[in-house]
């Protein structure tokens, strides 16, 4: 008896597929409870669900492997093989959508699953403060819209995705809420009916910290007249040009990690307007005359984080400044020579710090550096990590 009974135990919970709440309104357990006790149950299951759902559907994540375990995902190759159909069903169907593959594939295909995706995730979309686009390529591209069902996002990350620029414009005027926003490896495209359009992304002000890496701009019309083609990632885009920070004022700005490799005037504009930033985050060959004499001018600026681009740079003399003195946390991950030169001459101007970190390669460059920090007599202590491929990553402490 026992046994019998602890192998219906396992067998019950090694089940997880079951839906609980479909036997239990289904089930003849009416004919043995009362009514007073269905009610009790009901309102015991709904304070569960009012208890549960909002940490189970705090934070989404969207990616292929999600998606294509959607057996109606745009795509799957095999949903949309119209050489299975005779001529005359081939003729009836391409009918109904002006003969045209694409608009078929579209009405048939994206539209559907993108309507029953969005009806789906409506019952859990009050929930989610933290959603991630994580490497969806060009589908994201009509994906991007069920984005307007989180209304209460706090937290937005993309990554590796292709948005319609306009679109997206309009869901990030309806985020409210949004305090971080993650961009890295984003291209954005805008059609041929949108390029008299401004190419900025309209950052909503509720920001705190924004991370802008690596985006690109893309003016075509692919995704309309090449829809098939340009969903199943058979069309690479190209002739793309990168996309600066928009020059627009954000008051509750905190952090900024911005990671475009050019030398445009773009970042010093954006910190002109937005000196209240207490971190920022920028690669090495941005710091420029005129970029650090924006950075230095910044009376709130507690965390510096310099990233290599593995380029060498045009070097010049760092002036010392007030403003540098207050540093109190600098991050430096560098390895050339002239990031070197540079961050020499920079760090004899932090004298405040309380935490300086160095990630680069064990080599003689970094043995003159650390001898440097230690005459300098900012910090007490320091812990060391070596890893693969002789990197070290370096942490002095007050």
């Amino acid at each position: 008896m026992n046994s019998d009974s602890t192998n219906d135990n396992y067998n019950i919970n090694s089940i997880i597929g079951i839906d609980w709440e479909f036997i239990l309104i289904n089930n003849p357990i009416f004919k043995y409870l009362s009514k007073y006790e269905l009610l009790d149950l009901s309102l015991t299951s709904k304070r569960l669900r009012s208890k549960i759902s909002p940490r189970l559907f705090n934070t989404l994540r969207i990616n292929n492997k999600v998606l294509y375990s959607q057996p109606n995902f745009f795509q799957h190759k095999n949903n949309f093989e119209l050489d299975r159909l005779t001529y005359w069903e081939k003729i009836r169907l391409l009918s109904t959508h002006s003969f045209d593959k694409n608009i078929l594939f579209k009405e048939t295909q994206i539209d559907p699953f993108i309507n029953q995706s969005a009806a789906t995730l409506r019952k859990v979309a009050n929930y989610c403060k933290v959603l991630n686009l994580y490497e969806l390529k060009n589908s994201s591209y009509f994906l991007i819209p069920i984005a307007t069902e989180f209304l209460n996002l706090t937290q937005f990350y993309i990554y590796n995705c292709e948005l319609p620029l306009y679109r997206f414009n309009v869901i990030l005027t309806k985020l409210v809420k949004l305090e971080i926003l993650h961009l890295d490896i984003v291209q954005f495209l805008k059609s041929s009916e949108d390029s008299d359009l401004a190419n900025d992304v309209n950052f909503p002000q509720s920001l705190k910290a924004l991370n802008y890496e690596r985006i690109l701009l893309v003016i075509t019309d692919s995704p309309q007249l090449n829809t098939i083609d340009f969903t199943y990632n058979l069309i690479p885009v190209s002739n793309s040009t990168l996309l600066g920070l928009p020059v627009k004022h954000l008051p509750k700005l905190e952090l900024l990690s911005y990671g475009k490799r050019d030398n445009s005037q773009s970042l010093t504009k954006f910190l002109e307007i937005n000196p209240q930033l207490k971190s920022l985050c920028l690669t090495i060959a941005l710091l420029t005359p005129a970029s650090l004499s924006t950075i230095t001018s910044m009376p709130n600026l507690e965390r510096l984080k310099i990233e290599t681009n593995g380029t060498y740079f045009e070097e010049f003399n760092i002036p010392s400044s007030p403003n540098l003195e207050q540093l109190k946390d600098l991050f430096l991950y560098i390895t050339t020579e002239s990031d070197f030169n540079l961050i020499n001459q920079f760090i004899k101007f932090t004298p405040n710090l309380t935490q300086l970190t160095i990630r680069t390669k064990a080599n003689e460059q970094f043995e003159i550096f650390d001898k440097l920090v230690d005459s300098l007599k900012y910090f007490t202590k320091s812990t060391e990590t070596r890893a693969k491929f002789n990197s070290i990553t370096k942490i002095y402490y007050k």
